[in-house]
């Protein structure tokens, strides 16, 4: 039979349970003065069960996925943080849960592999640590930065941006940083091109393709993004506003997708902002597969207001468009 913990060693390992989402760490235990015969006395009762080797969980129900993080984070040792998918979802970056858990150590260390586990190596873990976190993670940047290294397509990658900084998880100026501090990475370019547009209010991919595809891409003029305005007390953020011709486009991801409700709604809107200004409204497909034609009709609206500028063919123009 197991001897009773003194109450001072019982406080402790009930502070760490506490701390550390209900998981301990072995070594934790040894450092506390609890025997093995202990641990192995509550597995046996069923009060406890294993996490990943070397680590306990102190309840016999289904582990979360916090405890999962904690047990992973305890057994793959000193410097070990959650990164990726499983600091993304500690900082509030996605939503769901995770399939896999995902910690990075140093890259001087070597973690056996576990069903379940994907361990990164980092040459700067002790720099892209979260201060006073816990469990330990990335910092937002880095995890940003991280889920969009593992990106294949541009669409994803710019996601990964406008989401971060949509939700004021974090800054431009702290993500260039970041970048910078990195010898490598596989969408420098891209990243560097989004964060610039991010600085001038795009928001999303969709306003990320109109601006690319459409504007920048056909020689139309910059507009200006995010223009704040309060309309019958309530603020509201136009999305591209070209001042000079009182021109604004409005960008709707669910264009074709939400009730008629809000398309009267949008109406409504249109409307009352036609007393001053021609409205567009385009979605996914109008700024993406129909960039070049949507680019055309956008420069003729512009021309009609006063805009002098000529309207260029891009790659993917079927032909040469005279827009004046």
């Amino acid at each position: 039979m197991t001897r009773k913990l003194d109450d001072k060693v019982q406080r402790r390992l009930g502070e760490l349970l506490t701390e550390q989402n209900q998981v301990i760490s072995r070594r934790q235990l040894i450092a506390l003065g609890v025997s093995d015969g202990v641990a192995r006395a509550r597995l046996s009762s069923g009060l406890w069960q294993r996490g990943f080797p070397g680590t306990y969980i102190a309840h016999n129900g289904q582990p979360s996925y916090s405890t999962q993080l904690w047990s992973a984070v305890l057994y793959a040792g000193e410097g070990a943080m959650a990164s990726y998918d499983s600091a993304a979802y500690l900082h509030g970056l996605v939503i769901g849960t995770p399939v896999k858990v995902h910690v990075t150590v140093p890259d001087s260390r070597r973690v056996a592999p576990q069903p379940g586990l994907v361990v990164h190596r980092s040459g700067r873990a002790i720099d892209q640590e979260q201060p006073f976190s816990s469990p330990p993670r990335t910092r937002v940047e880095e995890t940003v930065l991280d889920l969009a290294d593992t990106k294949a397509k541009p669409d994803d990658v710019v996601a990964v941006l406008t989401n971060a900084c949509q939700r004021k998880k974090t800054v431009v100026v702290a993500l260039r940083t970041g970048i910078e501090q990195r010898r490598k990475h596989r969408h420098r370019r891209l990243i560097d091109e989004v964060l610039t547009a991010i600085a001038i209010g795009v928001h999303s991919v969709l306003e990320w393709r109109y601006y690319c595809d459409v504007e920048r891409a056909h020689g139309l003029p910059e507009g200006e993004r995010q223009v704040h305005r309060r309309r019958d007390g309530k603020a509201e953020w136009i999305d591209v506003k070209y001042s000079k011709f009182r021109v604004i486009v409005e960008l709707d991801g669910a264009l074709y997708h939400d009730g008629n409700q809000k398309r009267r709604v949008d109406r409504a809107r249109d409307r009352a902002e036609a007393v001053n200004n021609v409205i567009l409204r385009y979605g996914w497909y109008e700024s993406t597969a129909l960039a070049c034609e949507t680019a055309r009709y956008v420069a003729s609206v512009l021309a009609t207001r006063g805009w002098s500028g000529k309207f260029k063919r891009c790659r993917r123009c079927p032909q040469p468009h005279d827009v004046a």
